[in-house]
């Protein structure tokens, strides 16, 4: 029962990864292409978006539908699981919100941020700061009753 947690937990943890880097699509999209509206609107960074949010959809709910498999039939692994989906999805956001703040900035030419950006980026950040260093605490609290 043991080696099925452990599967299941590292399993959680790579889609979690997953979903993080299904935003990769459209930041190579924003930094390939120039951003000006046909672009944006009609051309492959629209494209690329449809993609990465396809892929987010994807493996974000397969990493939730693991997480809640542990979270009811392995509870001692719960809490290791669910800070890898909320690291995987805070990964995500950030560099979503990264090409975001790019794409208006370059079709708008000039750096307007409102008081929201710094705001989203920060909690954003630090939603993924914490979590990763809860993952670790209690991997090394997992490791450490094993040894």
């Amino acid at each position: 029962m043991k080696a099925c947690a452990g599967l299941a937990v590292r399993t959680v943890g790579v889609l979690c990864v997953l979903a993080a880097a299904s935003a990769l699509p459209l930041v190579w999209a924003v930094l390939a292409h120039p951003i000006n509206k046909a672009t944006v609107y009609t051309g492959p960074i629209t494209l690329w978006t449809g993609v990465a949010v396809a892929l987010w959809a994807l493996f974000s709910l397969a990493c939730v539908s693991g997480a809640l498999w542990i979270h009811f039939r392995h509870p001692n692994e719960r809490r290791r699981t669910w800070w890898s989906v909320i690291a995987g999805e805070s990964a995500f956001a950030l560099l979503l919100g990264a090409c975001g703040t790019t794409v208006n900035f370059g079709l708008d030419a000039a750096w307007r941020p409102s008081w929201d950006t710094p705001a989203y980026f920060l909690i954003t950040a630090a939603a993924l700061l914490v979590s990763i260093r809860k993952i670790q605490v209690l991997r090394s609290a997992s490791n450490f009753r094993k040894g």
